[in-house]
């Protein structure tokens, strides 16, 4: 995999969204946009929204395979990120943290008192 298409990390931080949906509808008021880091455990999507605190551990957590979390945008196609296709890591994080970004936004809009 040389080469990527955006529309594929879009297709799959969506994936992702809707499996965290399904377990946590407030998964995303779990994540620090500003410490969120793709390729740190601690710091990714699943590091900070499983209660482990740790993606080894959030996989383990809720059966999910490696495959299956390259698919769900949890993880790129490749480790290290300097065998994968150059900016693949860049994008999926950068679509992670507008995701989530958004959906924390669209809260505070919803719970702000009116006139705020």
């Amino acid at each position: 995999m040389d080469e990527f298409d955006l529309s594929l990390i879009h297709g799959r931080v969506a994936a992702g969204v809707a499996w965290l949906e399904d377990r946590d509808p407030d998964w995303f008021m779990k994540e620090d946009v500003e410490r969120l880091n793709i390729e740190i455990q601690c710091d990714c999507v699943l590091g900070q929204w499983d209660d482990s605190g740790d993606y080894d551990r959030a996989l383990k957590n809720h059966d999910l395979s490696p495959a299956e979390a390259v698919r769900l945008g949890f993880l790129g196609p490749v480790w290290p990120r300097q065998t994968g296709p150059a900016g693949y890591w860049d994008a999926l994080q950068a679509e992670w943290v507008r995701v989530i970004r958004a959906k924390q936004a669209a809260r505070m809009a919803k719970t702000a008192p009116d006139g705020v």
